[in-house]
């Protein structure tokens, strides 16, 4: 929980300190319990794939930054898409530390392609790279493409759930005044991890 904790402070005094979207933000009782919750759940992935002292480093970067990028989420509703490519960066070096085969690959590209020109139509570019980034997260420890399905799926419920106890979606399943889609993304990546 350290290293997620030492990233999301670091992304977030840069991101307050050189942005101008991002100066004089406060946070508020949601955006801490969101961050608290988040680093609890994190722990448990880390402890499931816990195989080395780098893997759980890789891993703890990945959670850090995704944590930055739902809390911003959360906050502005603007999201910097740099944040993504230590992301990136880091599932990569998961595929190659872990000798990702040919078929979870291929699986990713299809995913990210399908990211791209599907899916990008529903809902935003950032959400659009959220997914596809940590698709390469998914594939760098292993998992294929019903793992990375799955997180949509438990995106979309965990969003249409919560925004419907709130009545805040209409008849036709569109939000009737629009959320952050990335806090719930998160959420779904960390349970798809620990359940699949």
């Amino acid at each position: 929980m350290a290293i997620e904790t030492a990233v999301f402070t670091l992304l977030y005094l840069l991101l307050k300190t050189f942005d101008k979207d991002y100066k004089g933000l406060s946070p508020g009782k949601s955006e801490y319990g969101m961050i608290t919750g988040y680093l609890l759940f994190t722990s448990i992935p880390i402890w499931i794939y816990r195989t080395d002292p780098v893997t759980d480093m890789l891993l703890g970067v990945v959670f850090g930054c995704f944590l930055t990028v739902m809390f911003f989420d959360q906050m502005t509703k603007l999201v910097s898409d740099w944040i993504y490519i230590p992301i990136v960066i880091c599932g990569i070096l998961l595929m190659i530390r872990n000798g990702t085969n040919v078929w979870i690959v291929a699986n990713l590209v299809l995913f990210i392609v399908l990211q791209f020109a599907v899916f990008k139509r529903t809902y935003g570019l950032s959400d659009t790279f959220a997914f596809s980034s940590l698709g390469i997260v998914f594939a760098g420890v292993g998992l294929d493409m019903i793992a990375m399905l799955t997180a949509m799926v438990f995106a979309y419920t965990y969003l249409i759930v919560v925004q419907s106890a709130k009545k805040n979606i209409s008849r036709s399943f569109r939000l009737i005044e629009p959320k952050a889609f990335l806090p719930y993304i998160g959420y779904a990546f960390l349970h798809t991890l620990i359940l699949l």
